[in-house]
Protein backbone atom coordinates (compact mmCIF):
# COMPACT_ATOMS: atom_id res chain seq x y z
CA UNK A 1 0.00 0.00 0.00
CA UNK A 2 2.76 2.59 0.65
CA UNK A 3 4.00 2.14 -2.93
CA UNK A 4 0.58 3.04 -4.29
CA UNK A 5 0.53 6.24 -2.19
CA UNK A 6 3.91 7.18 -3.66
CA UNK A 7 2.56 6.74 -7.20
CA UNK A 8 -0.32 9.10 -6.49
CA UNK A 9 2.08 11.62 -5.01
CA UNK A 10 4.34 11.46 -8.07
CA UNK A 11 1.38 11.74 -10.44
CA UNK A 12 0.05 14.75 -8.53
CA UNK A 13 3.48 16.42 -8.57
CA UNK A 14 3.88 15.83 -12.31
CA UNK A 15 0.38 17.19 -12.98
CA UNK A 16 1.02 20.24 -10.81
CA UNK A 17 4.35 20.81 -12.56
CA UNK A 18 2.76 20.66 -16.02
CA UNK A 19 -0.11 22.97 -15.10
CA UNK A 20 2.09 25.47 -13.30
CA UNK A 21 4.56 25.36 -16.21
CA UNK A 22 1.74 26.43 -18.54
CA UNK A 23 0.60 29.14 -16.11
CA UNK A 24 4.19 30.35 -15.70
CA UNK A 25 4.65 30.51 -19.47
CA UNK A 26 1.43 32.53 -19.81
CA UNK A 27 2.53 34.98 -17.13
CA UNK A 28 6.00 35.07 -18.68
CA UNK A 29 4.39 36.08 -21.97
CA UNK A 30 2.48 38.84 -20.23
CA UNK A 31 5.51 40.11 -18.31
CA UNK A 32 7.73 39.84 -21.39
CA UNK A 33 5.24 41.84 -23.43
CA UNK A 34 5.09 44.56 -20.79
CA UNK A 35 8.90 44.67 -20.57
CA UNK A 36 9.21 44.76 -24.36
CA UNK A 37 6.64 47.55 -24.57
CA UNK A 38 8.49 49.50 -21.86
CA UNK A 39 11.77 49.10 -23.75
CA UNK A 40 13.45 47.12 -20.97
CA UNK A 41 13.23 43.63 -22.43
CA UNK A 42 14.86 42.41 -25.62
CA UNK A 43 12.96 39.21 -26.37
CA UNK A 44 9.80 37.43 -25.38
CA UNK A 45 11.35 33.98 -25.49
CA UNK A 46 13.52 34.45 -22.41
CA UNK A 47 10.59 35.72 -20.33
CA UNK A 48 8.35 32.86 -21.47
CA UNK A 49 11.05 30.24 -20.84
CA UNK A 50 11.87 31.70 -17.42
CA UNK A 51 8.20 31.64 -16.42
CA UNK A 52 7.78 28.07 -17.64
CA UNK A 53 10.90 26.84 -15.86
CA UNK A 54 9.97 28.60 -12.62
CA UNK A 55 6.42 27.24 -12.82
CA UNK A 56 7.58 23.70 -13.52
CA UNK A 57 10.07 23.75 -10.67
CA UNK A 58 7.51 25.20 -8.27
CA UNK A 59 4.98 22.56 -9.32
CA UNK A 60 7.42 19.74 -8.71
CA UNK A 61 8.64 21.06 -5.35
CA UNK A 62 5.44 22.61 -3.96
CA UNK A 63 2.50 20.97 -5.74
CA UNK A 64 -0.28 22.28 -3.49
CA UNK A 65 0.92 25.87 -3.73
CA UNK A 66 1.45 25.47 -7.46
CA UNK A 67 -2.15 24.35 -7.92
CA UNK A 68 -3.27 27.50 -6.07
CA UNK A 69 -0.97 29.50 -8.35
CA UNK A 70 -2.60 27.95 -11.42
CA UNK A 71 -6.08 28.70 -10.10
CA UNK A 72 -5.11 32.30 -9.31
CA UNK A 73 -3.58 32.69 -12.78
CA UNK A 74 -6.77 31.44 -14.40
CA UNK A 75 -8.83 33.92 -12.37
CA UNK A 76 -6.41 36.72 -13.30
CA UNK A 77 -6.66 35.98 -17.02
CA UNK A 78 -10.45 35.62 -16.91
CA UNK A 79 -10.63 39.07 -15.33
CA UNK A 80 -8.10 40.42 -17.82
CA UNK A 81 -9.77 39.07 -20.93
CA UNK A 82 -13.33 39.76 -19.82
CA UNK A 83 -12.36 43.37 -19.29
CA UNK A 84 -10.18 43.49 -22.37
CA UNK A 85 -13.03 42.36 -24.56
CA UNK A 86 -15.17 45.33 -23.53
CA UNK A 87 -12.51 48.06 -23.51
CA UNK A 88 -14.93 50.67 -22.31
CA UNK A 89 -14.61 52.35 -18.94
CA UNK A 90 -18.36 52.92 -18.83
CA UNK A 91 -19.16 49.21 -18.99
CA UNK A 92 -16.27 48.24 -16.72
CA UNK A 93 -17.26 50.66 -13.97
CA UNK A 94 -21.00 49.99 -14.26
CA UNK A 95 -22.07 48.26 -11.06
CA UNK A 96 -24.44 45.94 -12.90
CA UNK A 97 -21.64 44.53 -15.06
CA UNK A 98 -19.30 43.73 -12.20
CA UNK A 99 -19.27 40.02 -11.40
CA UNK A 100 -21.04 38.71 -8.35
CA UNK A 101 -18.76 36.40 -6.42
CA UNK A 102 -19.73 33.26 -4.64
CA UNK A 103 -19.09 33.68 -0.92
CA UNK A 104 -17.51 30.19 -0.91
CA UNK A 105 -14.54 31.39 -2.98
CA UNK A 106 -11.38 32.38 -1.13
CA UNK A 107 -10.71 36.10 -0.95
CA UNK A 108 -7.38 35.81 -2.78
CA UNK A 109 -9.14 34.41 -5.87
CA UNK A 110 -11.46 37.41 -5.92
CA UNK A 111 -8.42 39.68 -5.63
CA UNK A 112 -6.67 37.86 -8.49
CA UNK A 113 -9.75 38.33 -10.66
CA UNK A 114 -10.03 42.02 -9.76
CA UNK A 115 -6.30 42.51 -10.36
CA UNK A 116 -6.81 41.11 -13.84
CA UNK A 117 -9.53 43.68 -14.43
CA UNK A 118 -7.41 46.53 -13.11
CA UNK A 119 -4.42 45.39 -15.17
CA UNK A 120 -6.53 45.27 -18.35
CA UNK A 121 -7.81 48.80 -17.71
CA UNK A 122 -4.24 50.02 -17.10
CA UNK A 123 -3.04 48.42 -20.34
CA UNK A 124 -5.96 49.99 -22.20
CA UNK A 125 -5.26 53.45 -20.73
CA UNK A 126 -1.52 53.22 -21.45
CA UNK A 127 -2.23 51.97 -24.97
CA UNK A 128 -4.53 54.91 -25.65
CA UNK A 129 -1.99 57.37 -24.26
Amino acid sequence: MPNRSHDVDVAYRVGAAVLSMAAGAALGLLVGTVLLFAGVGRSLSSAIASGAIAGGAAGALFPIGAMDFVEGTVHFFIGFFSTGSRMSLDTILDAEDLPSFNSQQPAWLRWAFMFGIVFAVAVWVLGAW
